[in-house]
């Protein structure tokens, strides 16, 4: 089954065009990134996943849902931004944790959850750090 699938994306800002009919599956259970130049669609592309963003024509699907119209909090999709977006007194562990809490997951497995998305991008041992403590890239 599909975990996400955008079918037939587009996304114009008045006469630029950030994303032109892009396809995509991804899988449950798969890891998946997107690589790109900056400037070519990747952020455009997470915000409309994410619903920050409504495409100029297409669809999305989340988990075999059409969500294309339904807002961020209808999706359960996280999005954690780059640098600008994360919770400056916080740590790492707890930023990556934060959207989880609001969702009152149960302690333990909130853990195990945030110890293996740390661990499946290679930053556990930057839990306790705080976001000024860590590169913009």
């Amino acid at each position: 089954m599909s975990a996400i699938q955008i079918q037939h994306v587009s996304r114009h800002f008045g006469n630029n065009i950030a994303l032109e009919d892009v396809q995509l599956e991804v899988r449950e259970g798969e890891f998946f990134s997107l690589l790109g130049l900056s400037g070519c669609g990747k952020s455009t592309l997470l915000n409309i996943i994410a619903g920050f963003l409504k495409p100029t024509s297409g669809f999305i699907s989340i988990g075999g849902q059409d969500v294309t119209d339904l807002p961020p909090y209808h999706r359960n999709c996280g999005m954690v931004f780059q640098d600008y977006a994360l919770f400056p007194h916080l740590n790492v562990f707890e930023n990556v944790a934060y959207g989880l809490k609001i969702q009152k997951m149960p302690r333990q497995k909130l853990k195990e959850r945030v110890v293996e998305s740390l661990s499946l991008v290679h930053l556990e041992k930057y839990a306790k750090r705080m976001p000024h403590q860590l590169s913009g890239g």
